[in-house]
């Protein structure tokens, strides 16, 4: 999974002067808090907004089949930050994102519930963790 959150580039803070400096555990304690809630922030907006994408490929698109219809909806009561269906319509392949520490139980219990709901395609199906690239981005050219 990759954070949601501050540039993971930006330096760090300089040491603190040792005749001026107060005890800041209280500061880091707060810059921490603050870092939790942004990125819970963020982890809610991007569930809206994987629900909201899966919500209009269901009623405008029409192309979803009962299986990528389920399988999200699942992955969120399992706990997933967000998750949607994705491909060619009328199959294709469904996507969730979680903590990379819940990562291999979440896969191996998606699975499962899977199986037991649609035993056939599941026989063909194949769920697999992995960890997102980088997003799209502007290459220059020389």
């Amino acid at each position: 999974r990759r954070e949601l959150g501050p540039d993971s580039t930006s330096k760090p803070d300089p040491k603190p002067d040792p005749d001026t400096s107060t005890d800041n555990s209280t500061d880091k304690a707060a810059a921490l808090a603050s870092n939790v809630i942004e990125v819970t922030k963020q982890h809610r907006r991007l569930g809206e907004l994987a629900h909201e994408s899966q919500r209009h490929s269901d009623n405008l698109l029409g192309n979803i089949v009962s299986e990528t219809r389920w399988l999200p909806l699942r992955a969120e009561e399992r706990g997933a930050i967000a998750a949607s269906a994705f491909g060619a319509g009328f199959g294709g392949s469904v996507w969730a994102l979680v903590k990379s520490e819940d990562a291999d139980e979440f896969k191996h219990a998606w699975a499962n519930d899977y199986s037991q709901k649609y035993p056939q395609p599941a026989a063909r199906a194949t769920f697999f963790t992995m960890r997102p690239g980088p997003g799209a981005r502007q290459i220059e050219r020389y």
